[in-house]
Protein backbone atom coordinates (compact mmCIF):
# COMPACT_ATOMS: atom_id res chain seq x y z
CA UNK A 1 0.00 0.00 0.00
CA UNK A 2 2.91 2.31 0.65
CA UNK A 3 4.00 1.96 -2.97
CA UNK A 4 0.50 2.80 -4.13
CA UNK A 5 0.35 5.97 -2.04
CA UNK A 6 3.82 6.99 -3.12
CA UNK A 7 2.93 6.71 -6.82
CA UNK A 8 -0.06 9.04 -6.40
CA UNK A 9 2.32 11.89 -5.68
CA UNK A 10 4.82 11.02 -8.41
CA UNK A 11 4.05 13.49 -11.19
CA UNK A 12 6.99 12.31 -13.30
CA UNK A 13 5.75 8.72 -13.23
CA UNK A 14 2.19 9.84 -13.97
CA UNK A 15 3.32 11.77 -17.05
CA UNK A 16 5.53 8.93 -18.22
CA UNK A 17 2.73 6.37 -18.07
CA UNK A 18 0.22 8.81 -19.56
CA UNK A 19 2.49 9.48 -22.55
CA UNK A 20 3.13 5.73 -22.99
CA UNK A 21 -0.62 5.12 -22.95
CA UNK A 22 -1.24 7.95 -25.43
CA UNK A 23 1.33 6.45 -27.79
CA UNK A 24 -0.41 3.07 -27.65
CA UNK A 25 -4.03 4.15 -28.12
CA UNK A 26 -3.76 7.66 -29.61
CA UNK A 27 -6.14 9.32 -27.12
CA UNK A 28 -5.85 12.80 -25.63
CA UNK A 29 -3.35 13.18 -22.80
CA UNK A 30 -5.49 14.92 -20.16
CA UNK A 31 -8.32 12.33 -20.17
CA UNK A 32 -5.69 9.59 -19.85
CA UNK A 33 -4.07 11.31 -16.87
CA UNK A 34 -7.48 11.79 -15.28
CA UNK A 35 -8.31 8.10 -15.74
CA UNK A 36 -4.99 7.01 -14.25
CA UNK A 37 -5.43 9.16 -11.14
CA UNK A 38 -9.10 8.21 -10.64
CA UNK A 39 -8.29 4.52 -11.12
CA UNK A 40 -5.48 4.70 -8.58
CA UNK A 41 -7.97 5.81 -5.92
CA UNK A 42 -10.97 3.78 -7.05
CA UNK A 43 -9.09 0.47 -7.32
CA UNK A 44 -6.31 1.27 -4.83
CA UNK A 45 -3.73 0.63 -7.51
CA UNK A 46 -0.35 2.08 -8.43
CA UNK A 47 0.27 3.97 -11.64
CA UNK A 48 2.53 1.12 -12.77
CA UNK A 49 -0.29 -1.38 -12.31
CA UNK A 50 -2.46 0.78 -14.58
CA UNK A 51 0.15 0.34 -17.30
CA UNK A 52 0.94 -3.31 -16.66
CA UNK A 53 -2.73 -4.38 -16.68
CA UNK A 54 -3.54 -2.08 -19.64
CA UNK A 55 -6.47 -0.51 -17.79
CA UNK A 56 -7.05 1.90 -20.66
CA UNK A 57 -8.41 -1.06 -22.65
CA UNK A 58 -10.78 -2.36 -19.98
CA UNK A 59 -14.42 -1.77 -19.17
CA UNK A 60 -15.41 -1.14 -15.53
CA UNK A 61 -16.69 -4.68 -15.05
CA UNK A 62 -13.29 -6.10 -16.08
CA UNK A 63 -11.28 -3.64 -14.01
CA UNK A 64 -12.78 -5.00 -10.81
CA UNK A 65 -11.41 -8.49 -11.53
CA UNK A 66 -7.77 -7.59 -10.84
CA UNK A 67 -5.94 -8.29 -7.61
CA UNK A 68 -3.72 -5.29 -6.87
CA UNK A 69 -0.57 -5.17 -4.76
CA UNK A 70 -2.52 -3.27 -2.11
CA UNK A 71 -5.05 -6.13 -2.01
CA UNK A 72 -2.22 -8.64 -1.64
CA UNK A 73 -0.77 -6.65 1.25
CA UNK A 74 -4.12 -6.55 3.05
CA UNK A 75 -4.63 -10.29 2.56
CA UNK A 76 -1.14 -10.97 3.86
CA UNK A 77 -1.69 -8.79 6.93
CA UNK A 78 -4.97 -10.53 7.77
CA UNK A 79 -4.22 -14.17 7.00
CA UNK A 80 -0.45 -14.49 7.50
CA UNK A 81 0.02 -12.40 10.62
CA UNK A 82 0.34 -15.30 13.07
CA UNK A 83 2.93 -17.49 11.32
CA UNK A 84 6.66 -17.94 11.57
CA UNK A 85 7.80 -16.11 8.45
CA UNK A 86 11.27 -17.60 8.72
CA UNK A 87 10.18 -20.60 6.71
CA UNK A 88 9.66 -18.30 3.74
CA UNK A 89 12.64 -16.00 4.26
CA UNK A 90 15.28 -18.65 4.99
CA UNK A 91 15.85 -20.95 2.02
CA UNK A 92 17.41 -23.67 4.16
CA UNK A 93 14.45 -23.84 6.54
CA UNK A 94 12.04 -23.79 3.59
CA UNK A 95 13.82 -26.59 1.74
CA UNK A 96 14.12 -28.85 4.78
CA UNK A 97 10.54 -28.22 5.95
CA UNK A 98 9.09 -29.02 2.53
CA UNK A 99 11.62 -31.53 1.25
CA UNK A 100 8.86 -33.92 0.11
CA UNK A 101 7.82 -31.29 -2.45
CA UNK A 102 11.10 -29.71 -3.54
CA UNK A 103 12.26 -32.89 -5.25
CA UNK A 104 16.00 -32.33 -4.79
CA UNK A 105 18.81 -32.88 -2.31
CA UNK A 106 20.54 -29.82 -0.87
CA UNK A 107 23.73 -29.27 1.11
CA UNK A 108 24.12 -26.90 4.06
CA UNK A 109 27.66 -25.49 4.10
CA UNK A 110 27.14 -24.27 7.67
CA UNK A 111 27.25 -27.87 8.87
CA UNK A 112 29.12 -29.62 6.04
CA UNK A 113 32.89 -29.75 5.73
CA UNK A 114 35.09 -30.11 2.69
CA UNK A 115 34.70 -33.88 2.37
CA UNK A 116 30.90 -33.75 2.27
CA UNK A 117 31.06 -30.84 -0.17
CA UNK A 118 33.37 -32.81 -2.48
CA UNK A 119 31.11 -35.87 -2.33
CA UNK A 120 27.99 -33.79 -2.96
CA UNK A 121 29.26 -32.02 -6.08
CA UNK A 122 30.34 -35.28 -7.71
CA UNK A 123 26.75 -35.96 -8.71
CA UNK A 124 26.33 -33.12 -11.20
CA UNK A 125 28.45 -30.51 -12.99
CA UNK A 126 26.20 -27.46 -12.58
CA UNK A 127 24.95 -26.06 -9.27
CA UNK A 128 23.11 -23.20 -7.61
CA UNK A 129 24.27 -21.58 -4.37
CA UNK A 130 21.89 -19.39 -2.36
CA UNK A 131 22.16 -17.00 0.54
CA UNK A 132 19.86 -17.47 3.52
CA UNK A 133 17.61 -15.24 5.64
CA UNK A 134 16.70 -11.85 4.24
CA UNK A 135 19.58 -12.05 1.75
CA UNK A 136 18.36 -13.41 -1.57
CA UNK A 137 21.60 -13.74 -3.53
CA UNK A 138 21.93 -16.59 -6.02
CA UNK A 139 25.09 -17.87 -7.71
CA UNK A 140 25.48 -20.43 -10.47
CA UNK A 141 28.66 -22.44 -10.91
CA UNK A 142 29.86 -25.26 -13.13
CA UNK A 143 32.52 -27.83 -12.39
CA UNK A 144 35.26 -29.30 -14.55
CA UNK A 145 38.46 -31.22 -13.96
CA UNK A 146 40.35 -28.03 -13.15
CA UNK A 147 37.94 -26.75 -10.49
CA UNK A 148 39.63 -26.07 -7.16
CA UNK A 149 36.96 -27.49 -4.86
CA UNK A 150 38.58 -26.19 -1.69
CA UNK A 151 38.78 -22.63 -3.01
CA UNK A 152 35.23 -22.90 -4.33
CA UNK A 153 33.79 -23.92 -0.96
CA UNK A 154 35.79 -21.24 0.84
CA UNK A 155 34.49 -18.53 -1.48
CA UNK A 156 30.88 -19.67 -1.03
CA UNK A 157 31.17 -19.71 2.76
CA UNK A 158 32.95 -16.35 2.78
CA UNK A 159 30.04 -14.72 0.91
CA UNK A 160 27.40 -16.62 2.96
CA UNK A 161 26.13 -18.75 0.08
CA UNK A 162 25.42 -21.63 2.41
CA UNK A 163 22.74 -23.56 0.52
CA UNK A 164 23.99 -25.59 -2.44
CA UNK A 165 21.73 -27.57 -4.73
CA UNK A 166 21.89 -29.10 -8.21
CA UNK A 167 20.88 -26.83 -11.06
CA UNK A 168 17.40 -27.68 -12.32
CA UNK A 169 17.21 -28.55 -16.00
CA UNK A 170 13.88 -27.15 -17.14
CA UNK A 171 11.43 -28.69 -19.57
CA UNK A 172 12.54 -28.73 -23.20
CA UNK A 173 9.64 -26.51 -24.29
CA UNK A 174 10.35 -23.91 -21.60
CA UNK A 175 14.03 -24.02 -22.52
CA UNK A 176 13.09 -22.94 -26.04
CA UNK A 177 11.36 -19.80 -24.75
CA UNK A 178 14.45 -18.54 -22.95
CA UNK A 179 17.35 -20.87 -21.99
CA UNK A 180 19.40 -18.53 -19.76
CA UNK A 181 17.03 -18.78 -16.77
CA UNK A 182 14.73 -21.37 -15.24
CA UNK A 183 11.32 -20.12 -16.34
CA UNK A 184 8.86 -20.79 -13.54
CA UNK A 185 5.16 -20.97 -12.80
CA UNK A 186 3.85 -18.79 -9.96
CA UNK A 187 0.77 -20.17 -8.19
CA UNK A 188 -1.14 -18.08 -5.63
CA UNK A 189 -3.01 -20.16 -3.07
CA UNK A 190 -5.44 -19.27 -0.30
CA UNK A 191 -6.33 -21.68 2.52
CA UNK A 192 -9.75 -20.95 3.96
CA UNK A 193 -11.12 -21.69 7.43
CA UNK A 194 -12.29 -25.15 6.32
CA UNK A 195 -8.76 -25.98 5.10
CA UNK A 196 -9.88 -25.88 1.52
CA UNK A 197 -7.23 -24.57 -0.87
CA UNK A 198 -8.31 -22.03 -3.45
CA UNK A 199 -6.04 -21.14 -6.37
CA UNK A 200 -6.39 -17.39 -6.84
CA UNK A 201 -4.18 -17.03 -9.88
CA UNK A 202 -1.24 -18.44 -11.81
CA UNK A 203 1.40 -16.76 -13.95
CA UNK A 204 4.21 -17.99 -16.17
CA UNK A 205 7.46 -16.08 -15.63
CA UNK A 206 10.11 -16.00 -18.34
CA UNK A 207 13.60 -14.49 -18.16
CA UNK A 208 14.68 -11.72 -20.47
CA UNK A 209 18.38 -10.90 -20.66
CA UNK A 210 19.42 -12.18 -17.23
CA UNK A 211 19.84 -15.53 -15.49
CA UNK A 212 16.67 -15.12 -13.40
CA UNK A 213 13.03 -14.75 -14.41
CA UNK A 214 12.12 -12.16 -11.74
CA UNK A 215 9.68 -9.50 -12.91
CA UNK A 216 11.65 -6.87 -10.98
CA UNK A 217 14.77 -7.79 -12.97
CA UNK A 218 13.22 -7.30 -16.36
CA UNK A 219 11.53 -10.68 -16.67
CA UNK A 220 8.22 -11.19 -18.46
CA UNK A 221 4.99 -12.70 -17.20
CA UNK A 222 1.58 -13.71 -18.50
CA UNK A 223 -1.51 -15.25 -16.90
CA UNK A 224 -2.60 -18.50 -18.62
CA UNK A 225 -6.12 -19.81 -18.97
CA UNK A 226 -7.51 -22.57 -16.77
CA UNK A 227 -5.72 -25.22 -18.84
CA UNK A 228 -2.31 -23.57 -18.73
CA UNK A 229 -2.38 -22.06 -22.21
CA UNK A 230 -1.02 -18.56 -22.75
CA UNK A 231 -3.82 -16.49 -24.28
CA UNK A 232 -2.60 -13.03 -23.28
CA UNK A 233 0.62 -11.29 -24.32
CA UNK A 234 3.49 -11.17 -21.85
CA UNK A 235 4.38 -7.91 -20.12
CA UNK A 236 7.45 -6.52 -18.34
CA UNK A 237 7.68 -3.99 -15.52
CA UNK A 238 7.80 -1.12 -18.02
CA UNK A 239 4.46 -2.19 -19.45
CA UNK A 240 5.93 -3.38 -22.75
CA UNK A 241 3.85 -6.07 -24.43
CA UNK A 242 5.32 -9.20 -26.05
CA UNK A 243 3.70 -11.87 -28.19
CA UNK A 244 7.12 -13.27 -29.11
CA UNK A 245 10.18 -13.35 -26.88
CA UNK A 246 12.36 -10.28 -27.55
CA UNK A 247 15.61 -12.29 -27.44
CA UNK A 248 14.83 -15.80 -28.68
CA UNK A 249 11.99 -14.73 -31.03
CA UNK A 250 10.03 -17.76 -29.84
CA UNK A 251 6.25 -17.41 -30.11
CA UNK A 252 4.74 -16.85 -26.65
CA UNK A 253 1.06 -16.67 -27.54
CA UNK A 254 -0.57 -20.08 -27.49
CA UNK A 255 2.23 -21.65 -25.45
CA UNK A 256 0.96 -24.64 -23.45
CA UNK A 257 2.61 -24.92 -20.04
CA UNK A 258 3.79 -28.53 -19.54
CA UNK A 259 2.44 -30.38 -16.51
CA UNK A 260 0.31 -27.35 -15.67
CA UNK A 261 -2.35 -29.16 -13.63
CA UNK A 262 0.32 -31.21 -11.85
CA UNK A 263 2.01 -27.96 -10.81
CA UNK A 264 -1.23 -26.50 -9.47
CA UNK A 265 -2.01 -29.66 -7.50
CA UNK A 266 1.52 -29.70 -6.06
CA UNK A 267 1.02 -26.18 -4.73
CA UNK A 268 -2.37 -27.04 -3.25
CA UNK A 269 -0.86 -29.97 -1.35
CA UNK A 270 2.08 -27.86 -0.21
CA UNK A 271 -0.25 -25.10 0.98
CA UNK A 272 -1.89 -27.54 3.40
CA UNK A 273 1.53 -28.41 4.86
CA UNK A 274 1.86 -24.81 6.06
CA UNK A 275 -1.83 -23.99 6.35
CA UNK A 276 -1.16 -21.31 8.98
CA UNK A 277 0.10 -19.25 6.06
CA UNK A 278 -3.23 -18.60 4.41
CA UNK A 279 -1.97 -16.66 1.41
CA UNK A 280 1.21 -17.77 -0.39
CA UNK A 281 2.78 -17.37 -3.80
CA UNK A 282 4.58 -20.59 -4.85
CA UNK A 283 7.23 -20.84 -7.56
CA UNK A 284 7.35 -24.14 -9.41
CA UNK A 285 10.00 -25.40 -11.82
CA UNK A 286 8.88 -27.75 -14.59
CA UNK A 287 11.21 -30.42 -15.95
CA UNK A 288 10.81 -33.11 -18.59
CA UNK A 289 9.98 -35.52 -15.77
CA UNK A 290 7.47 -33.39 -13.87
CA UNK A 291 7.28 -30.50 -11.39
CA UNK A 292 9.33 -29.47 -8.35
CA UNK A 293 8.72 -26.78 -5.77
CA UNK A 294 11.30 -23.99 -5.87
CA UNK A 295 10.17 -21.32 -3.43
CA UNK A 296 7.32 -19.71 -1.54
CA UNK A 297 6.75 -16.07 -0.68
CA UNK A 298 4.28 -14.14 1.45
Amino acid sequence: MKNTLKSRFDLKLLLQIAFDTKRKNNKMLLPIMFDIVVSSFKYDMSYKEYRIYEFYKLEKVDRRKFLMMSDAQRIDARYNHGINREIFTDKMIFTKRLEDYTGRIVLDLQTSGQTRFNDFIKMNHKYVAKQLGDNRGVKYFELDEETDKTALRESLVKDAYFLVEPFIVQHTELEKLYPASVNTLRVLTFVDEDLEVQVLNTALKVGNGLSRDNFSRGGLFSVPDENGTIIRPFVNKLGNIYETHPITNELLMGFEIPFYHHAVELCKRTALEVAAAGYVGWDVAITDEGVVLLDGSL
